[in-house]
């Protein structure tokens, strides 16, 4: 039996995923809804994920985007054009 490959998280130690934390930034910036209720969402399901955490997540994640272009860019592939959040 073949163990799937593990997804790498974007985060050491933490479950934030790219869909995860894509899912929880499209839900807050574009359909308005708040990290406090995202979190009571998330319990309704047995998910323990603080309001913190995921605000952590997002600013973390922020400050990687200037260094991620820079890497782009010195790699000759940033042919599309990023936008900061």
């Amino acid at each position: 039996m073949k163990r799937p490959e593990k997804e790498p998280s974007l985060i050491r130690g933490s479950i934030a995923t790219p869909s995860l934390v894509a899912g929880i930034m499209n839900v807050k910036y574009v359909n308005g809804m708040p990290l406090a209720r995202q979190e009571r969402e998330f319990a309704r399901y047995d998910l323990d994920l603080s309001t913190k955490t995921m605000a952590n997540w997002i600013i973390n994640l922020c400050r990687q985007i200037p260094e991620t272009a820079v890497s782009a860019d010195e790699r000759g592939t940033s042919g599309k054009q990023i936008y900061p959040l």
